[in-house]
């Protein structure tokens, strides 16, 4: 298994590339390097929020996942300003008191607290394990 520590201080401030490394290329990795969980590419490429929503919405791999009412560590993180609107994502991880490390321009992989992204940005957030 990784050492986690390590991993995530090569993965913080990792470049956002709207095409090579997005926020779910960064969840993706986060998934598959601490819990072994292999998630299907979602190409969110060059889409409009719209198209982005969509995406999110209807995908095949959500049927894998159940959503939970208090994240745990490992958990999808999926964000938006309305329920059924998500248009980004990201991975709960217990360290630092419980944090969402995502990637986004122009910061890149970053951890936030939960409460700071439904406060700064206005995000509703919902949790999701593997069904």
């Amino acid at each position: 298994m990784i050492e986690r520590a390590a991993f995530l201080a090569g993965l913080r401030r990792r470049p956002y590339d709207p095409i090579g490394f997005n926020c779910w290329h960064a969840a993706s990795l986060i998934e598959a390097a601490l819990f072994g969980r292999a998630l299907p590419l979602v190409e969110i490429e060059g889409m409009g929020f719209r198209e982005r929503v969509e995406a999110f919405r209807s995908h095949p791999e959500r049927r894998a996942w159940r959503e939970i009412s208090a994240p745990i560590d490992g958990a999808f993180v999926l964000m938006g300003r309305a329920r059924g609107r998500e248009h980004h994502c990201g991975v709960w991880l217990a360290e630092g008191g419980g944090r969402i490390w995502h990637g986004d321009a122009p910061h890149g992989v970053i951890d936030d607290f939960p409460l700071e992204l439904a406060q700064s940005r206005r995000w509703l957030l919902s949790y999701h394990c593997p069904a």
